[in-house]
């Protein structure tokens, strides 16, 4: 296929084709453009953001269950009723079991 002569560009047309002559060149220096400018604005309102307030969590404290005599599992007293037998017994127990997760 043949093609027709050159566009004769004028005004600001004719300076911006002075340095990319082809379509994709200007196109490619358009989307650098719109790149550039993004990647300033994030430099920009990450350096002027101000930090995220530190927010302090109180821990937890998990009562005892009365019910069952069963320590809380972030309780201290919870490990060492993993080691007893009473454990053991409630483990295989199912009834208890059933019971002290219902109450959960």
């Amino acid at each position: 296929g043949s093609h027709g002569p050159p566009p004769e560009w004028t005004g600001i047309d004719k300076i911006v084709r002075g340095y990319f002559p082809e379509d994709y060149q200007l196109s490619l220096a358009i989307l650098s453009a719109y790149t550039g400018g993004f990647i300033l604005y994030k430099i920009k309102s990450a350096m002027t953001s101000k930090p995220d307030p530190v927010v302090e969590e109180k821990p937890k404290t998990v009562a005892e269950t009365p019910s069952t005599g069963v320590p809380g599992i972030e309780s201290p007293a919870f490990e060492k009723f993993v080691e007893t037998d009473a454990f053991q017994q409630l483990l295989e127990n199912e009834e208890q079991l059933k019971t002290l997760l219902e109450s959960a």
